[in-house]
């Protein structure tokens, strides 16, 4: 077998390692798919377990998290149910974090055990049971797990559904107390005081609920109060018991409804009685006994027809000319229909004869001549102006018509030559005619109408002259159409003798009949014939239609005088005797009695002239409706026999003194009668309460009485006629009629509106009481000010009638009612001012206190603030106000001596006033709560605004004026001592700097960098901020954005060597440790023993930091002297109020970046305090800033004075003008929350601007002892929550579960249906998961290292306890002090840090950097040519020091860059020690290992 070639040797190996490959795959999805459904199906397990639990009462509902719930974050576990394994998983290992974060993990042992494993670490045991518990489907699976020593994961479960939440509670008051008691400010940090918002939030919640807690006890106190003032009012009020309308009015419609049915006077007996009267008043005759009379009244009868034919003279005139004009009119379209059809052609007609031709024109000729005539008559016509145009039509449509025949026998003549002639010279007479016709007509209008309007000329003689010329035009047109027609006539004589053409001959031939042989005569008469029977057709229709309208027009106009006469006698009778006009009323002028006197006097009618106009217009009136016939009648016989007679009376003086026939006389008794009573139905129908009940009360007494009479001299009881009436109704109505004389209500008379106002004031104080609601109550009390208005007029109107009234029974009725109305009108009026002034005011008030309290709650913008304040004040407003009436009240017990009742006691007036005062001083408190909560949100919103920062640091980049304090001026204020370098001895300086330098060169300093930053700046874990960036649709993961590089590894902007803040530290390190050796051990002495740096990373910057370090090979340090550590510290995020853990996704939490305070847990939770004590390190510097450019790490100044001093701890810090940005960033918001002008004192936003102010700004270095440190890493290890404050951060990313969604479909809804709703269901659920997490402002439980320094801020309430017991705060017992140092020298920010640190330009860092290093040579005597500077590396210089050898005097620097200041490389990067050489070798030995190989595979062959 051929031996096998390199090349198959190499396909076997890969074939091999793919199938290694695909195998490893498979096996891992098969383990993968495994434990999914071991874990999907604990979890189900674990659902059933939680169901049961809550059915058996031992959980408040079947769905973990019930200590969430209790602590109000039970929004984490809403969608627990939905979501898939992978997802449970994940919220619970983000549950297991904040466990591990929060300590809670201490109370459960396996969880603890299990630290940090994720799920998938924890022991199998478990899934085993879940698996054999699923497969036998009951609950005992619980038990096998405890047996299967399956316990870690359901400890973790149960921790995390148990976990409490109430640490944030905890946190927020311990911020407050840090904030309060800060006298240190790490400027690149949030000010201390942004911590104490949420605390003061939550206290002004609290005091809100105490002001409705206090406006409820007001609320009681002063209704207990007024309670019994109502009472007493209410019981004034009670004679309104009295006015008994409503009983009243139902005695009122018994009667009416007695007197409708049992007499017979309702609608029904109206209608009966209505038509009687019209039926007797059609027939009715006045007949007068004597014959003389009778010939009276004939006479005036026959005057009123002579009358009315005078009255239509005129109109007969009219119709005279009407019908002449109408009659010419006829005539002109008679003519032209009649000789029109003749010569129009029509189908079967016989064609148009000569003879007929020469008829027609005949007439047409001797028509147009009368026509002429007719227009040229001087005296006019008939018909006037209108005959006159009927004429000229004539005349210009006989022209036509000439015309039109002399072309229609033209066309029946065809070609015959001598016709042609003839007809030729007919047409042109004709048109002739025609156009002279039409001229001559025009003309004559003209004139006819020139003289109707009768207008006199200005001119005379021009008048004449324009007539003159009128009349010659006139008489041209005249001959002109003479002479036509004589033409006319002339062609027409030749007509008869034309013969006909060849095709009339051929249509005779064959048979067409053709016309008939006539002459001209007999067509001409013919036509004439049918001319005179037209005309007389229309003449006898105008004559029909005008004699009705003159019938119409004389009954109207007899009817017009009738009913004037009938006037006359509706005027009272003596006026209308007289015949005399009314006397002129008094005070009317002399001209108005003049204009009566010059009037003319009509005749006064006679005696039989009035008899018969009364017979005509009561006749006339019969044949009205009902309704319109009453009014007039009733008129008539008002004027009769006065308003107040009887209408059988009235009816009686119709015969105005005139004798009548029996039957007369009858007929007029029957027509008073049957007027009466109609009257009295109406009366009755109309019977209420009012002003009319009294004299309709009358006429039914009358009335019944008149029947009762009637009744007793007939000797009989009853009757089928209208008339009669049943003596039981009769007996009953009067019964009734005299129970409402004795009621004094109704005796009144008053109107039906005051009635119903004393309804009203009844109904309204019978319902009024103490126990009513309070809308029902207000009705009651509404009414009785409607009422109350009313009494005055009601009062006015009973004195009036009592003044007018007689009868002395009816007088004791009106003056009890009077009395009454007086009494209650005083009553009333108590009542009205108690509510209106006292219970009222207080009630509104109340009802104000109520709705603002509600209302303030823990406003967290500043818009809220303010509305919240304007809220207090107008509470503060309602609450004096309450006082005040209160004092009103209690002012009334003199005023109301006489009147106990309505007295309030003293005692409780004086019990309502301490409860008002105690809440008057309730909303004070408020309102200063309101405004330091208003001061902290103004900072907090200011805080999180960039360009506020950006803006103070432009401002104070460019020298703003800004009132700061000074370090001297702070350190009576501060809680440590100050010592300022800038003012210390240099011979002490050096000691402090000898002490430190022997501390570092014998290995006992370690210094700390706090690196978790990036280079984005971002406030979120980097977990969270790939997962929102993923969610978002956009970014990219962790680790491959240029954001997400540690910002400490940046390159510093505008610096020449390109050099980063972590190279620039560790060149520092070398170089301090060269400058201790030199100064403790010599000079050139050997570095023996190195300065530990420690570097405190975060997830997002551990792993480039470790490899940027490796890469560069340290920057040459020991590999052992650099120690990373990772804090994994990721506390959760908070928004909204109260607080509330904001969310990424259903099963993840937003999460912040640790805080620099996170170093002393951290320590001891890596070890590596551990390690330091191995080291021997007793002196530690923290560098809290990462992008400090002039840091100095591990610096023996700062060591050597924290020794010299027996210091534990010791901060840096600067000049507030240096950092003068940072205090314009947030003291101007804190100036301009002021809204307290009542304290005399300091007000919120002055103070708050005040403690600002002296807050001494540390640049974040610090040392500690490591005593001190690891007492502090102890401490926080022992109480995981300690030293926590909520800082704010903006832009958190937030995404809230999507919210619950429903199908809505009907009962009877498809299959289809159904899975459609849900299909669009489910895409509304994933688009609703899909959507971008949405930037909140919230906070994030932050530490800071320069809290500790604050001595009086606790630790949590256990933690406070177990420090209390020992006697023990975190620092408690221990020496501290503050370092004030040159900004310049020492502290200058790169890209800055939030929230109030900003640098408009990281080159600035740069600058600062150039700007002392620059100072540094030229300070060693050499100059500095570049605008820009110099740099010096730090391993050439640490601060200042051994420039003279090169950078002595006479050295000149012409470039920001020189080798000579870069120490021994020159390199911004040290290179690796590997040489230039290691390459070469490289490639050799892979050479000459290639050619080794091919030998031996020849060698083989």
């Amino acid at each position: 077998m051929a031996a096998l070639l390199p090349w198959d040797a190499l396909f076997l190996a890969g074939f091999a390692a793919s199938g290694y490959r695909t195998v490893g795959r498979w096996l891992k999805y098969t383990d993968d798919t495994a434990k999914a459904q071991s874990d999907g199906a604990y979890m189900e397990g674990f659902k059933e377990f939680l169901a049961e639990a809550a059915a058996a009462g031992e959980r408040a509902k079947p769905s973990p998290g019930a200590g969430a719930d209790a602590s109000g974050q039970g929004h984490l576990w809403r969608d627990w149910n939905g979501l898939k394994t992978k997802q449970r998983i994940a919220l619970l290992g983000e549950m297991q974090k904040v466990l591990e974060w929060t300590g809670q993990d201490e109370a459960f042992r396996l969880v603890k055990k299990h630290r940090g494993q994720p799920w998938s670490a924890l022991p199998h045991a478990a899934k085993k049971a879940l698996l054999a518990a699923a497969d036998k489907m009951d609950w005992s699976f619980l038990a096998e797990m405890e047996e299967l020593c399956a316990a870690a994961k359901k400890a973790l479960l149960a921790a995390a559904y148990k976990m409490d939440w109430s640490f944030l509670a905890e946190m927020e008051e311990e911020g407050a107390e840090i904030a309060h008691a800060a006298h240190l400010w790490q400027v690149n940090e949030p000010v201390p005081a942004l911590s104490a918002e949420p605390a003061l939030a939550a206290a002004l919640l609290d005091e809100s609920e105490g002001l409705k807690g206090m406006v409820d006890s007001a609320d009681l106190a002063v209704n207990a109060l007024l309670t019994g003032q109502q009472e007493a009012v209410i019981a004034g009020l009670a004679p309104a018991e009295k006015l008994q309308v409503g009983e009243s009015r139902r005695k009122v419609d018994v009667l009416r409804e007695a007197a409708q049915g049992g007499l017979g006077l309702g609608s029904g007996g109206k209608a009966a009685r209505g038509q009687q009267l019209l039926e007797l008043l059609r027939g009715i005759a006045l007949v007068p006994a004597s014959s003389a009379d009778q010939e009276a009244k004939a006479a005036a009868v026959a005057a009123l027809d002579a009358a009315a034919d005078e009255a239509v003279a005129p109109l007969k005139e009219q119709h005279t000319t009407a019908a002449a004009a109408a009659a010419a009119a006829a005539r002109s379209q008679a003519l032209a229909a009649t000789l029109g059809g003749q010569i129009r052609f029509a189908p079967g007609k016989p064609a148009l004869s000569a003879a007929a031709a020469a008829a027609v024109i005949a007439v047409a000729c001797d028509e147009s001549a009368a026509a002429m005539a007719a227009l040229s008559s001087a005296a006019g016509l008939a018909g006037g102006l209108a005959a006159k145009r009927a004429a000229a039509e004539q005349l210009m449509g006989l022209g036509s018509i000439t015309e039109s025949t002399a072309a229609a026998l033209a066309a029946v003549m065809g070609e015959n030559e001598a016709a042609g002639e003839v007809l030729g010279q007919l047409s042109e007479s004709a048109e002739k005619l025609q156009e002279a016709s039409i001229k001559f007509a025009e003309l004559k209008l003209k004139a006819e109408a020139a003289a109707a309007k009768q207008q006199p000329a200005d001119d005379a003689a021009a008048d004449a002259e324009a007539n003159a010329a009128a009349a010659d035009a006139d008489s041209a047109a005249a001959s002109a159409v003479e002479e036509a027609l004589t033409a006319v006539k002339a062609a027409a004589e030749q007509l008869p003798g034309l013969q006909e053409s060849p095709a009339a001959a051929e249509e005779e031939q064959e048979g067409v009949e053709g016309p008939a042989a006539v002459t001209v005569d007999s067509v001409k008469e013919a036509l004439l014939a049918e001319v005179e029977e037209r005309v007389a057709v229309v003449e006898e229709r105008t004559k029909q239609q005008q004699e009705a309208a003159l019938q119409n027009a004389r009954s109207r106009e007899r009817m017009s005088a009738l009913l004037t006469k009938a006037k006359k006698l509706q005027q009272p009778a003596a006026v209308a005797a007289a015949g005399a006009p009314e006397a002129p009323a008094e005070g009317s002028t002399d001209d108005s009695a003049e204009q009566q006197q010059q009037q003319p006097e009509e005749p006064a009618m006679s005696a039989a002239e009035r008899l018969a106009v009364a017979e005509e217009f009561l006749k006339q009136l019969g044949a009205r409706p009902l309704a319109a016939a009453l009014g007039d009648l009733n008129k008539l016989m008002e004027a009769q026999a006065g308003p107040d007679s009887m209408p059988q009376a009235a009816a009686a003086s119709l015969a105005a003194g005139i004798a009548l026939e029996e039957a007369s006389n009858a007929s007029l008794s029957k027509l008073g009668q049957l007027l009466s009573e109609i009257q009295l139905a109406d009366a009755v129908i109309g019977l209420e309460m009012g002003p009319g009940v009294m004299p309709a009360l009358d006429k039914l007494s009358a009335y019944m009485a008149a029947k009762q009479a009637e009744a007793a001299a007939a000797g009989e009881e009853g009757s089928d006629d209208v008339a009669s009436t049943p003596k039981g109704a009769i007996d009953k109505c009067m019964e009734q009629v005299e129970a409402l004389r004795r009621d004094g209500l109704v005796v009144l008379g008053l109107s039906s509106a005051q009635y119903r106002q004393l309804g009203m004031l009844r109904e309204a104080t019978a319902n009024l009481s103490t126990s009513l609601d309070a809308l029902r109550y207000d009705r009651c009390v509404s009414a009785l000010k409607d009422v109350a208005g009313q009494l005055g007029p009601i009062g006015a109107a009973i004195q009036t009638k009592l003044a007018a009234t007689e009868d002395e029974a009816l007088r004791q009725l009106m003056s009890e009612q009077k009395a009454l109305a007086v009494d209650l009108f005083g009553k009333l009026q108590a009542f009205l001012s108690f509510e209106e002034s006292i219970r009222g005011p207080l009630k509104k008030s109340l009802r104000e206190l109520n709705s603002l309290a509600g209302g303030i709650g823990a406003p967290r913008t500043p818009s809220g603030c303010a509305a919240a304040a304007l809220k207090l004040d107008m509470a503060a407003e309602e609450a004096q106000k309450l006082q005040d009436l209160l004092a009103e009240l209690a002012a009334s017990k003199g005023e109301a001596a006489e009147d106990t009742a309505a007295a309030p006691a003293p005692d409780s007036v004086a019990a309502t006033q301490k409860i008002v005062d105690t809440l008057q001083g309730t909303v004070e408190a408020l309102q200063a709560s309101l405004s330091s909560l208003s001061a902290h949100v103004a900072l907090r919103a200011r805080a999180l605004d960039p360009a506020v920062a950006a803006a103070a640091a432009a401002a104070g980049l460019e020298g703003a004026d800004l009132d700061l304090n000074t370090l001297d001026n702070m350190e009576p204020e501060l809680d440590h001592p100050l010592y300022i370098l800038g003012a210390t001895e240099e011979e002490l300086q050096a000691e402090w700097e000898a002490k430190g330098f022997e501390q570092v060169a014998r290995g006992r300093v370690a210094t700390i960098l706090i690196a978790t930053a990036t280079a984005d700046g971002a406030h979120t874990h980097p977990a969270d901020a790939a997962k929102a960036g993923s969610a978002a649709g956009g970014g990219s993961s962790s680790g491959s954005d240029s954001g997400s590089v540690p910002r400490v590894a940046v390159a510093v902007p505008g610096l020449p060597s390109g050099k980063s803040v972590l190279q620039l530290t560790a060149e520092r390190i070398l170089r301090l440790q060269q400058l201790a050796a030199a100064a403790t051990f010599g000079q050139n002495a050997p570095v023996s023993r190195h300065v530990q740096w420690y570097i405190m990373t975060s997830p997002a910057t551990h792993d480039k930091l470790a490899a940027t370090l490796k890469e560069q090979a340290f920057f040459g340090l020991s590999q052992q002297q650099v120690t990373l550590f990772c804090c994994k510290a990721a506390p959760p995020a908070f928004a909204g109020e109260p607080l509330r853990a904001l969310q990424l996704g259903p099963s993840t939490l937003t999460r912040g970046t640790p805080g620099s305070g996170e170093v002393f847990a951290e320590l001891k939770r890596s070890g590596v305090l551990r390690g330091m004590r191995g080291r021997g390190i007793r002196q530690v510097e923290v560098n809290a800033v990462d992008d400090n450019v002039l840091a100095r790490p591990a610096d023996p100044l700062l060591i050597g004075f924290a020794m010299d001093k027996g210091l534990d701890a010791a901060a840096k810090v600067v000049e507030p003008s240096s950092v003068s940005a940072a205090y314009a960033a947030a003291m101007p918001a804190a100036a301009a929350a002021d809204n307290d002008a009542q304290n005399p004192e300091l007000q919120p936003g002055e103070a708050l601007n005040e403690s600002i102010s002296f807050l001494a700004p540390a640049i974040g270095s610090y040392y500690f002892s490591f005593t001190a440190l690891d007492r502090l890493a102890s401490f926080y290890d022992a109480n995981p929550l300690a030293m926590y404050r909520m800082a704010p951060v903006g832009k958190l990313p937030s995404k809230a579960p999507p919210p619950a969604m429903t199908v809505n479909l009907p009962p009877n809804a498809t299959q289809a249906q159904r899975m459609q709703a849900q299909q669009a269901l489910m895409a509304a659920q994933q688009a609703a998961a899909a959507a971008p997490p949405k930037p909140v402002d919230g906070y994030v439980p932050t530490r800071f290292i320069s809290d500790v320094f604050c001595t009086a801020a606790p630790a949590t309430p256990s933690a406070a306890a177990a420090a209390a017991a020992a006697g023990l705060s975190p620092l408690s017992g221990c020496s501290l002090a503050y370092l004030g140092v040159d900004r310049e020298e020492e502290f200058s920010c790169v890209m800055g840090g939030g929230p109030h640190l900003a640098v408009p330009e990281p080159e600035l860092a740069a600058g600062d950097l150039l700007a002392l290093t620059t100072s540094w040579v030229e300070n060693s005597g050499a100059v500095v040519e570049c605008e820009e500077g110099v740099e010096v590396s730090p391993l050439v210089s640490y601060a200042g020091e051994g420039l003279d050898a090169v950078a002595g005097e006479g050295v000149t620097f012409a470039e920001p860059y020189d080798l000579t200041l870069q120490g021994a490389t020159g390199q911004g990067k040290p290179k690796h020690n590997a040489g230039p050489w290691v390459a070469p070798v490289l490639v050799a030995y892979a050479v000459g290992a290639g050619l080794a190989v091919a030998k031996q595979l020849t060698g083989n062959k």
